[in-house]
């Protein structure tokens, strides 16, 4: 059994080093002190990959060590797709999105710019059923300003949920169009299949 985290939404390696606090010093994170207990792993058995569409931070990742890096962003389907990279932001080059409503609202709330940039685009679920097995240990962490809701959805149709064992998300419903029907409608869905689910997940400043 291979035990894995799949970082979804990088950033500059903020959630692997938070994974790495949690996995091995939990009192740091008591509101994550499940997680640590449902893995009793050592974060040295755990293969990291990290997915990031913003070329900014390609850098930054490349050099944490133990980390394979994707310079892609997830999706639902493999490809290319418009990619808005935030140049000015209130923490530096996050939220950039692919979703046009969620670069408005960044716009809204005082991201200064934005520039459209063309990425590659990788179908995740069909990248999780090809790379491992039911019997590997999943945590996916999916924090993907907007995107969530088409791959989650995907992952649905698939049955990709049954590969992940720990979920962390956070959802951008209201900021990308979706409505909170249908938000509702994917979260009850996702929580049937997914056995720990924290979408309270917040690695800023790690």
């Amino acid at each position: 059994m291979r035990k894995i985290f799949i970082d979804c939404g990088a950033h500059n390696g903020c959630s692997v080093r938070m994974f790495r606090k949690i996995i091995n010093n939990p009192n740091e994170h008591q509101s994550l002190n499940q997680l640590h207990n449902l893995t009793k792993k050592d974060v040295g058995e755990f293969e990291i990959f990290s997915f990031e569409a913003n070329p900014a931070f390609k850098e930054l990742l490349e050099a944490i060590p133990g980390v394979t890096v994707f310079s892609k962003g997830v999706s639902a389907v493999d490809g290319t797709a418009t990619f808005y990279e935030t140049i000015v932001g209130k923490i530096g080059s996050a939220a950039s999105t692919f979703n046009a409503t969620k670069r408005d609202w960044n716009v809204d709330q005082g991201h200064k710019g934005h520039k459209e940039i063309q990425v590659e685009t990788i179908d995740l679920s069909n990248w999780i059923k090809t790379t491992f097995d039911k019997t590997d240990f999943i945590m996916l962490k999916l924090d993907v300003e907007g995107s969530e809701y088409e791959i989650l959805q995907k992952m649905l149709d698939d049955n990709t949920l049954d590969y992940i064992n720990v979920l962390a998300i956070e959802y951008h419903w209201h900021k990308c169009g979706v409505s909170e029907e249908e938000h509702n409608r994917i979260v009850k869905e996702v929580a049937a299949k997914v056995k720990y689910i924290n979408d309270t997940w917040d690695a800023t400043g790690h």
